[in-house]
């Protein structure tokens, strides 16, 4: 389906407010792990309402089912919670330690976060020194060449004879960090422009692999800054 007319999003949100204490019940493992870093605040915020079943597609990172992460919340780490990013708000869900509720967390007030296994770190005007512009990225391969991956979905509709069809679409920005300065990466030729004097060592190696940039960028950029660390220590 091509895309053909943005649709502007609205919801509805409502701000809860569940004292800490009224969660015992939910399980002393669970109440004694979080007591211990006074996480009553990551559990107060707005309700995320779930999207219409109607639309294709996913609008989160990955599955629209919690998956297990970790998140570092204004200073405060909780090692193991269950979580949603939702791609077209760019914001983080948490799910309430009463197994349901699902509250959307203070962009402002988070660092980072990991789900799935994956990282992802929020970049400001005052932590800048990652050379990236703000936003939540996540990371790539790290090293002398880092990747960051700027993941994004949009609601888009198209009007068809049967009716209006909705669909979440992906849009990922890719950016290569490389001595403290972020470059964009657009185009396979923008690459070129970092690597320099490692061009044509970088070329063979992907051909030997079969990688090529319009095919498959984000595995293209992970092993072209994977080898460059490796040749560049």
């Amino acid at each position: 389906m091509k895309p053909a007319v943005m649709s502007k999003l609205f919801f509805v949100s409502v701000i809860i407010i569940i004292p800490f204490i009224s969660l015992a019940q939910t399980g002393a493992a669970a109440k004694e792990e979080f007591t211990k870093t006074a996480g009553a605040e990551i559990y107060n915020g707005k309700i995320h309402t779930e999207y219409l079943p109607a639309v294709s597609g996913v609008a989160y990172y990955l599955s629209r089912e919690w998956q297990a992460g970790s998140v570092m919340y204004h200073e405060i780490y909780y090692p193991s919670v269950w979580l949603k990013y939702d791609l077209v708000q760019k914001e983080l869900i948490i799910q309430h330690l009463n197994g349901t509720t699902p509250i959307i967390l203070f962009t402002p007030r988070l660092q980072y976060f990991s789900i799935s296994g994956k990282k992802f770190i929020r970049v400001n005007e005052k932590n800048d020194s990652s050379g990236l512009p703000p936003g939540i990225y996540e990371e790539g391969e790290k090293g002398r060449m880092s990747l960051y991956i700027n993941r994004s979905k949009s609601l888009v509709e198209e009007v068809t004879p049967s009716g209006i069809e909705r669909e979440f679409l992906e849009s990922d920005g890719y950016y290569m960090v490389k001595d403290h300065i972020g470059f964009k990466i657009g185009k396979q030729k923008d690459i070129w422009k970092i690597v320099k004097g490692n061009k044509a060592s970088i070329k063979h190696n992907l051909k030997r692999k079969g990688l090529n940039f319009r095919q498959d960028p984000e595995s293209t950029l992970a092993e072209i800054a994977s080898y460059y660390n490796e040749t560049n220590k």
